[in-house]
């Protein structure tokens, strides 16, 4: 059975990266457009971090759905016996 500490973690850790990318992202946006090759690879590299972060909180964010509601199933289920 899912507990609420398991459903906890899982929120604390999606926290943690949507915290991290809202980071880069501030980070990218104040790094000028312009710049030298290496300032554009550095912040092109950057922008791969941030696009890598918000497909795992999208992911983070599906699996903790699932489990809320595999939860929900399982109380109603134990209701319903």
């Amino acid at each position: 059975m899912i507990t609420n500490k398991h459903l906890d973690g899982v929120c604390v850790e999606l926290c943690k990266v949507e915290n991290l990318t809202a980071a880069l992202e501030c980070l990218t946006d104040s790094m000028s457009i312009g710049g030298s090759a290496s300032e554009r690879m550095a912040r092109d590299g950057m922008f791969g971090v941030i696009d890598a972060l918000r497909s795992q909180v999208d992911v983070t964010r599906a699996e903790l759905d699932n489990l809320i509601k595999i939860e929900r199933e399982t109380r109603q289920a134990k209701v319903a016996a």
